[in-house]
Protein backbone atom coordinates (compact mmCIF):
# COMPACT_ATOMS: atom_id res chain seq x y z
CA UNK A 1 0.00 0.00 0.00
CA UNK A 2 2.86 2.22 0.56
CA UNK A 3 3.77 2.26 -3.02
CA UNK A 4 0.23 2.88 -3.98
CA UNK A 5 -0.05 5.94 -1.71
CA UNK A 6 3.28 7.22 -2.86
CA UNK A 7 2.37 6.86 -6.50
CA UNK A 8 -1.03 8.55 -6.03
CA UNK A 9 0.64 11.43 -4.18
CA UNK A 10 3.14 11.77 -6.97
CA UNK A 11 0.39 11.76 -9.53
CA UNK A 12 -1.55 14.38 -7.57
CA UNK A 13 1.53 16.64 -7.33
CA UNK A 14 2.15 16.40 -11.07
CA UNK A 15 -1.48 17.24 -11.83
CA UNK A 16 -1.40 20.25 -9.49
CA UNK A 17 1.84 21.50 -11.03
CA UNK A 18 0.40 21.16 -14.53
CA UNK A 19 -2.82 23.01 -13.57
CA UNK A 20 -1.09 25.94 -11.82
CA UNK A 21 0.41 27.68 -14.87
CA UNK A 22 -2.95 27.52 -16.61
CA UNK A 23 -4.56 29.70 -13.90
CA UNK A 24 -1.62 32.06 -13.26
CA UNK A 25 -1.54 35.46 -15.00
CA UNK A 26 1.44 36.77 -16.88
CA UNK A 27 3.59 39.20 -14.87
CA UNK A 28 2.75 42.87 -15.47
CA UNK A 29 5.30 45.60 -15.96
CA UNK A 30 5.33 48.01 -12.99
CA UNK A 31 5.28 51.76 -13.66
CA UNK A 32 8.60 53.53 -13.30
CA UNK A 33 7.04 56.14 -10.98
CA UNK A 34 7.23 53.74 -8.06
CA UNK A 35 10.97 54.44 -7.96
CA UNK A 36 10.62 58.20 -8.19
CA UNK A 37 11.15 58.67 -4.45
CA UNK A 38 14.54 57.01 -4.75
CA UNK A 39 15.54 59.48 -7.47
CA UNK A 40 14.41 62.56 -5.56
CA UNK A 41 15.22 61.53 -1.96
CA UNK A 42 18.08 59.13 -2.33
CA UNK A 43 19.60 58.15 1.01
CA UNK A 44 23.01 57.89 -0.69
CA UNK A 45 23.33 61.50 -1.88
CA UNK A 46 23.74 64.80 -0.09
CA UNK A 47 20.97 67.30 -0.69
CA UNK A 48 22.07 70.72 -1.94
CA UNK A 49 21.54 73.58 0.51
CA UNK A 50 18.38 75.60 0.00
CA UNK A 51 18.88 78.78 -2.02
CA UNK A 52 19.46 81.78 0.18
CA UNK A 53 16.92 84.53 -0.05
CA UNK A 54 18.40 87.63 -1.55
CA UNK A 55 18.61 90.41 0.95
CA UNK A 56 16.80 93.47 -0.17
CA UNK A 57 19.12 96.42 -0.19
CA UNK A 58 18.16 99.68 1.37
CA UNK A 59 15.16 101.22 -0.30
CA UNK A 60 15.43 104.53 -2.11
CA UNK A 61 13.67 106.28 0.79
CA UNK A 62 16.19 105.06 3.40
CA UNK A 63 18.46 108.02 2.65
CA UNK A 64 15.81 110.58 3.57
CA UNK A 65 14.27 111.89 6.77
CA UNK A 66 11.40 114.24 7.35
CA UNK A 67 12.45 117.87 7.82
CA UNK A 68 9.01 119.51 7.99
CA UNK A 69 5.32 118.93 7.27
CA UNK A 70 2.73 121.68 6.87
CA UNK A 71 -0.99 121.42 6.19
CA UNK A 72 -2.17 123.85 3.51
CA UNK A 73 -5.57 124.26 1.89
CA UNK A 74 -4.36 122.42 -1.21
CA UNK A 75 -2.81 119.54 0.75
CA UNK A 76 0.45 118.75 2.51
CA UNK A 77 3.69 120.64 1.96
CA UNK A 78 6.58 118.34 2.84
CA UNK A 79 10.32 118.97 3.08
CA UNK A 80 12.72 116.02 3.08
CA UNK A 81 16.37 116.06 4.08
CA UNK A 82 19.04 113.74 2.72
CA UNK A 83 20.73 111.98 5.67
CA UNK A 84 24.08 111.74 3.90
CA UNK A 85 24.11 115.27 2.51
CA UNK A 86 22.28 117.35 5.11
CA UNK A 87 22.30 120.48 3.01
CA UNK A 88 20.26 118.73 0.29
CA UNK A 89 16.53 119.43 0.78
CA UNK A 90 13.62 118.27 -1.34
CA UNK A 91 10.40 120.30 -1.27
CA UNK A 92 7.17 118.58 -2.28
CA UNK A 93 4.34 120.95 -3.16
CA UNK A 94 0.76 119.76 -2.45
CA UNK A 95 -0.81 117.75 -5.27
CA UNK A 96 2.36 117.68 -7.39
CA UNK A 97 5.33 115.43 -7.95
CA UNK A 98 8.63 117.04 -7.06
CA UNK A 99 11.32 117.48 -9.70
CA UNK A 100 13.15 114.51 -8.14
CA UNK A 101 10.12 112.21 -8.51
CA UNK A 102 8.70 112.32 -4.97
CA UNK A 103 4.93 112.39 -4.43
CA UNK A 104 3.02 112.54 -1.13
CA UNK A 105 0.46 109.73 -0.83
CA UNK A 106 -0.65 110.01 2.80
CA UNK A 107 0.24 111.82 6.01
CA UNK A 108 -0.32 110.42 9.51
CA UNK A 109 0.08 113.25 11.98
CA UNK A 110 -0.03 112.46 15.69
CA UNK A 111 -1.64 115.15 17.83
CA UNK A 112 0.37 114.15 20.92
CA UNK A 113 3.82 114.70 19.39
CA UNK A 114 4.95 116.05 16.05
CA UNK A 115 7.90 113.61 16.18
CA UNK A 116 5.52 110.71 15.52
CA UNK A 117 4.35 112.18 12.18
CA UNK A 118 4.82 109.82 9.22
CA UNK A 119 4.55 110.61 5.51
CA UNK A 120 3.96 107.94 2.87
CA UNK A 121 5.82 108.78 -0.33
CA UNK A 122 6.00 107.35 -3.83
CA UNK A 123 9.49 107.47 -5.36
CA UNK A 124 10.93 105.59 -8.35
CA UNK A 125 8.15 103.01 -8.36
CA UNK A 126 8.49 102.28 -4.63
CA UNK A 127 6.38 103.47 -1.76
CA UNK A 128 7.48 103.89 1.81
CA UNK A 129 7.06 105.83 5.01
CA UNK A 130 9.42 108.58 6.15
CA UNK A 131 9.39 110.15 9.59
CA UNK A 132 11.36 112.43 11.84
CA UNK A 133 14.59 111.16 13.37
CA UNK A 134 15.78 112.61 16.67
CA UNK A 135 19.43 112.89 15.71
CA UNK A 136 18.52 115.13 12.77
CA UNK A 137 16.18 117.31 14.84
CA UNK A 138 18.71 118.36 17.47
CA UNK A 139 20.36 121.71 16.93
CA UNK A 140 24.08 121.95 17.28
CA UNK A 141 24.92 123.98 20.34
CA UNK A 142 27.72 126.50 20.37
CA UNK A 143 30.78 125.75 22.45
CA UNK A 144 30.76 127.59 25.79
CA UNK A 145 32.69 130.85 25.77
CA UNK A 146 36.09 130.67 27.47
CA UNK A 147 36.59 132.92 30.43
CA UNK A 148 39.36 135.40 30.04
CA UNK A 149 42.26 134.56 32.32
CA UNK A 150 44.26 137.44 33.72
CA UNK A 151 47.70 137.84 32.21
CA UNK A 152 50.83 137.92 34.27
CA UNK A 153 51.72 141.22 35.66
CA UNK A 154 48.23 142.69 35.42
CA UNK A 155 46.09 142.68 38.54
CA UNK A 156 42.74 140.94 38.41
CA UNK A 157 39.66 143.11 38.66
CA UNK A 158 38.73 144.06 42.12
CA UNK A 159 42.10 142.97 43.49
CA UNK A 160 44.06 145.45 45.58
CA UNK A 161 47.71 146.08 44.87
Amino acid sequence: MNTRIASSLLLLAIAAAAALPAHAAAPKKRPSTIYQRLWSDSPFTVKPPPPEAEEAGPGPLEDFTLASVSKLQEGWFVVLMNKKKREERIRIVPGETSGDGFKVLEVKQEPASYKDTKVQLAYKGDTGWVGYEDKFLALKTAAPARQATPQRGTPARGARP
